[in-house]
């Protein structure tokens, strides 16, 4: 199966706090994603976006539709969430109402990033109403090890793509109108703690493909003992089906 991984950083946006945690956040998913719990991504399957242009982020996705079966998208940056407008119905979907700022003149809507195959997107960015606040920190560390077949794991990943329902399914690093928490070592506290809860899950039980839904919850728990006042949310859809996959024991 061929595979697509767009992360994106936008750290350093003119006129807002620098956020070197987004910075370390794709250093740490390069890490995970090409190690055996992450399910075995090959490095030309990934491409980094450092504050692209909203043309730049259209292309990759165009091309990731056109080459690609199953696509990842992060973001790590600032973010915000618009108010919703007075008497309007049906009122806009939270996807419309959140925005992400790609670079220092640029945003995007969440649901204009709506591709046309497979894909899990993680958004670790404020979401505060219609202003963007500086980042807590805390100081932690997380470790990525080897051990078992590469091969086999990239095979239960792709199969557990293969099986999953088709659509999008969406993280956020936190609910509407909070922040969203990081350090400058570890990353966004949501996207480290999905990694670490996918790095740590693959570690025990049967051989098998760890799907989002289970690593979020995981994920959840971890960010709420950092930041009890941070609430991730996960919207999979009318999913019928199994779920992606985000990590595996191989």
């Amino acid at each position: 199966m061929k595979r697509r991984a767009i992360l994106i950083e936008a750290s350093n946006v003119k006129g807002q706090d620098d956020l070197p945690g987004a910075r370390v956040d794709i250093k740490n998913y390069t890490q995970y994603l090409t190690s055996q719990a992450g399910g075995y991504w090959y490095p030309d399957e990934l491409v980094t976006l450092n504050k692209p242009s909203l043309a730049t982020l259209n292309a990759e996705i165009k091309k990731a539709e056109f080459e690609a079966e199953y696509l990842f998208i992060s973001f790590s940056g600032h973010g915000y969430m618009k108010r919703p407008p007075a008497n309007v119905f049906p009122a806009p979907s939270e996807t419309t109402l959140t925005i992400l700022c790609l670079n220092d003149t640029q945003e995007i809507s969440l649901s204009q990033i709506n591709p046309t195959i497979k894909n899990f997107v993680i958004v670790d960015s404020c979401r505060q109403l219609e202003k963007l606040v500086k980042a807590m920190k805390i100081q932690d560390m997380m470790a990525f090890a080897e051990s078992r077949s590469v091969n086999v794991a990239r095979v239960i990943f792709d199969n557990a793509v293969r099986d999953a329902g088709p659509g999008q399914i969406i993280a956020y690093s936190c609910g509407v109108n909070e922040t969203a928490g990081e350090d400058p070592n570890r990353g966004g506290f949501f996207s480290a703690a999905m990694m670490e809860c996918g790095f740590n899950l693959s570690k025990t039980g049967q051989q098998r493909a760890i799907p989002t839904d289970q690593v979020f919850e995981c994920a959840y728990r971890s960010v709420k003992t950092v930041a009890a006042q941070q609430n991730p949310k996960y919207l999979p859809g009318r999913r019928i089906g199994s779920h992606f996959p985000f990590a595996v024991k191989g």
